[in-house]
């Protein structure tokens, strides 16, 4: 779903504190997620992702700040109140670790969390038809959880989460560990729900995953977030430098430094075959420097222009890698 402007915040942290044995997992933590968004939550592990979503979902208690839910401020409710469990059944997450008992067949899970929602028989029986549907699983209705291989049962610990229809869809991780046919049909699953009206947030430390599904991303590490935005807004916060990596024909003694004079170019750097330049614009400048190449008596075998990454952009706020 495509995200509109003005588009309502229906769930928030703000300047949320989380501290465990005095060290802090998320500090001073700011994210709003708005309505029909699928809202990526970017960063590596133990970067705070995990307690933002146990803050949200209301399994743990802020130290401070203030967490809304559908405009109500939950941090000033009793937990255990009636107006808080009313919001919280309108959220459905999918834990990092399956939560699943491996006595129980596919059905029988739903049916137990569907129970735990308060839905009966024959609403509760539609539902999980149409969620086994939609996870792939119809045709292991009637299998034990502990006879399913992993990327099974990540989708049931996904159906699970989906049998009471949430408004909010909460994934911690829901890929680690799958084979890709899996990881493909829960990506494709959260794009169909998104599409029905569920508003989304996907946690991960997979680049790839986040920039293919998400409509915004939220970069998150030491328990912050650095910055936030749609992939050309982010990108855009790395200004117009492009990598431009060239590969000539033999080595040429002053050639790194008359590159590096040219208007535009920051840097000019040897890797073992090639010459690396970061420039302004660099689809305008890469003329000039096989010009200038061949002014030098050289030939350039190859020229790739590289555009900044939403990895260059964690390089760039972190000084390190997401993966590192």
């Amino acid at each position: 779903m495509t995200e509109q402007p003005d588009t309502p915040v229906i769930a928030s942290l703000h300047n949320v504190v989380k501290r465990y044995a005095g060290l802090p997992a998320v500090d001073a933590l700011n994210i709003e997620i708005r309505a029909g968004e699928i809202l990526g939550l970017l960063g590596p592990s133990a970067s705070g992702k995990t307690t933002a979503i146990a803050l949200l979902a209301g399994l743990v208690p802020p130290d401070r700040g203030r967490i809304t839910l559908f405009g109500t401020d939950v941090s000033a409710l009793a937990p255990k109140s009636r107006s808080v469990g009313s919001l919280l059944h309108r959220i459905g997450v999918v834990p990092q670790e399956p939560a699943l008992f491996d006595d129980l067949t596919v059905g029988e899970h739903l049916r137990f969390f569907g129970e735990l929602f308060g839905l009966r028989n024959p609403v509760l029986e539609q539902l999980c038809g149409s969620v086994l549907e939609l996870m792939h699983l119809t045709e292991r209705r009637d299998t034990r959880a502990g006879r399913l291989n992993s990327g099974m049962r990540r989708r049931l610990n996904m159906a699970c989460a989906l049998v009471h229809r949430p408004q909010i869809l909460i994934l911690d991780e829901p890929t680690v560990g799958i084979d890709p046919g899996s990881r493909r049909q829960i990506l494709d699953s959260v794009r169909t729900l998104n599409a029905r009206g569920t508003t989304v947030l996907y946690a991960s430390h997979h680049m790839s995953e986040v920039e293919a599904i998400c409509t915004r991303i939220a970069i998150m590490d030491h328990g912050r977030i650095l910055v936030s935005g749609t992939v050309p807004e982010l990108i855009e916060r790395l200004g117009a430098d492009d990598r431009i990596r060239v590969r000539i024909d033999r080595t040429v003694p002053d050639l790194r430094a008359r590159l590096s004079e040219l208007a535009g170019v920051h840097h000019c750097s040897e890797e073992p075959d090639s010459l690396v330049i970061i420039a302004e614009h660099g689809q305008v400048r890469l003329a000039r420097v096989v010009e200038v190449v061949a002014r030098c008596g050289a030939e350039v075998i190859q020229a790739d222009l590289v555009r900044p990454t939403l990895d260059d952009l964690f390089l760039s706020l972190t000084g390190r890698t997401l993966r590192g």
